[in-house]
């Protein structure tokens, strides 16, 4: 019988293609009341860590206007790593800023985001499940200081992401060694001020094609 996480993360891509902007999925755990409620143990943390850990690569798909076909609503890119170091941090590669600058009202900021170079984006991840591994994705602020509207002062803007939130989320198929996890932008500072929120959510999903082992990736013996 198939659980409720694994028919969502099944619809998951679907989702994200569809209605990419989407503020919150609710998403349950697949174990239930369990391990959400009451947190994992230490050995069960170590299970989670040792069977996902590793480095991945595969597409990141996020929400993108196609002018001349209204019904492809998303845009795919190849090859992204994204790599599980410890049993708290995953990082994803090369983020590309132009990615987050879509539904930024503020016309300045949106074009210096099109313009910033691409940012590593570190995860702290909580592992929430066993069977399968699944944890909750924090991806922590990136910060980008740039001049922005023809201005020489650099200014510092700073894009935030849903963290400790249920749909900001990943789940390992052990089976196929594949990875998948969504994470949302929502919210903007400038100059460490609120300068908006994201009237929608947007919604990031990364589906991983191929695994590499820790020991290969990293030098674990």
């Amino acid at each position: 019988r198939k659980t409720l996480k694994e028919q969502e993360m099944k619809t998951l891509k679907s989702i994200v293609i569809i209605a990419c902007g989407i503020a919150a999925l609710a998403f349950t755990s697949c174990n239930s009341d369990s391990d959400t409620q009451k947190g994992l143990t230490a050995q069960e943390i170590s299970y989670c860590y040792n069977t996902v850990k590793g480095r991945y690569t595969g597409d990141l798909i996020y929400a993108a206007k196609n002018e001349n076909n209204p019904a492809d609503v998303s845009d795919t890119i190849k090859s992204v790593r994204s790599d599980i170091i410890n049993d708290s941090t995953m990082i994803l590669y090369n983020f590309p800023a132009r990615l987050l600058a879509p539904n930024v009202k503020n016309g300045q900021v949106r074009g210096a985001l099109l313009e910033a170079d691409w940012k590593d984006l570190t995860c702290r991840t909580v592992y929430i499940g066993t069977n399968p591994v699944e944890f909750l994705v924090n991806p922590l602020t990136l910060t980008f200081n740039v001049p922005y509207n023809g201005e020489t002062e650099i200014h510092k803007i700073q894009v935030v992401f849903y963290t400790n939130n249920l749909s900001s989320w990943a789940q390992y198929n052990e089976k196929d060694a594949q990875l998948k996890f969504i994470i949302y932008e929502g919210a903007i500072y400038l100059d460490g001020r609120l300068l908006e929120t994201l009237d929608t959510a947007t919604a990031f999903y990364f589906e991983s094609t191929s695994k590499v082992s820790a020991d290969i990736a990293f030098g674990e013996k």
